[in-house]
């Protein structure tokens, strides 16, 4: 592994027949602001560091993948431990098999946003990569460094073909910031309430999202990210909970007619359920227990 070193940024584009150069693994990055004529894509392979944009500073870890649009000025701090995959880029210049990607999604939020966009998302944009593609990804950028290094017959296009897959890696690993989040989070706000209002209705998935106006994976990735369940997961475990509270508000009631005021027809099925929550029956749980628990959690 090396250092950077500013001098040697001058002559990375040295071969006209490649648009993109690769430094290899670099370790303990610039401290001081920088800037290039290229955009930049660092693959952070170990370690961690600051990365500071003038958007502010936010930590970089393992298997980050920050893109830095031609122009900006960045830096980076704490960053000794820290070893990245550096990959300069003129996508201007890069020729075809690139055309279908111009028109992805994807594509255009990574390599050609404007300034203005960034602005309005109040940041770069960035990729995560884990598991298999993260080490795969890695496997690539070492490959295309050695190729460069080495010159062999045909190692421009070995490049090329290597940074194509690399490029597929980051689209296909790429999270759209969302939407309307302001509105999104109010119609699951209000799905919510519905749900803690109607315990023992026992939504399906499909009319929540009726309800609440939005798709399944919309509706899956912002109940788990608001509650930390799926809404299936939330609901039993309200429904538990307000059994549990019933258990003890009226000792007196049966512990079928619990079941059937929290939508179990099947007082047995209920049983089993409460059991694996509470380790314990509800017959027991009245006895172990004198003070109700919270219902619902803060939105």
């Amino acid at each position: 592994m090396r250092n950077i070193d500013p001098v040697e940024h001058a002559s990375r584009f040295a071969f006209a027949e490649l648009p993109i150069t690769f430094n290899g693994r670099l370790q303990a990055p610039f401290v001081s602001e920088h800037k290039h004529e290229f955009d930049e894509i660092v693959l952070i392979v170990s370690g961690s560091g600051v990365h500071h944009t003038r958007f502010g500073a936010e930590t970089v870890d393992a298997g980050t993948v920050l893109i830095i649009p031609e122009g900006e000025v960045h830096a980076y701090s704490e960053s000794g431990s820290m070893v990245l995959h550096n990959c300069m880029i003129r996508f201007r210049h890069i020729p075809l098999p690139l055309g279908e990607l111009y028109h992805h999604p994807a594509f255009t939020a990574l390599f050609l946003s404007s300034r203005k966009s960034h602005d309005r998302a109040g940041s770069f944009p960035k990729v995560k990569l884990k598991g298999d593609d993260f080490r795969c990804a890695i496997e690539m950028l070492d490959r295309c460094n050695q190729e460069v290094q080495e010159q062999k017959l045909g190692w421009s296009l070995h490049c090329f073909g290597c940074f194509l897959q690399y490029l597929t890696l980051l689209l296909r690993n790429y999270d759209a910031p969302e939407k309307d989040a302001d509105g999104i989070h109010q119609k699951l706000r209000q799905c919510l309430e519905y749900i803690n209002n109607h315990p023992e209705q026992n939504c399906s998935i499909q009319y929540l999202c009726k309800r609440a106006g939005l798709s399944e994976s919309t509706l899956f990735r912002w109940f788990k990210r608001t509650t930390g369940m799926s809404a299936l997961e939330y609901q039993l475990a309200l429904r538990m909970t307000r059994a549990a509270n019933l258990l003890l508000e009226d000792r007196s009631l049966p512990i079928s007619e619990v079941a059937l005021q929290m939508g179990f027809n099947d007082s047995n099925y209920f049983a089993k359920l409460f059991r694996s929550r509470f380790n314990c029956s509800p017959r027991e749980y009245r006895k172990l227990n004198s003070c109700p628990i919270p219902s619902a959690p803060e939105l």
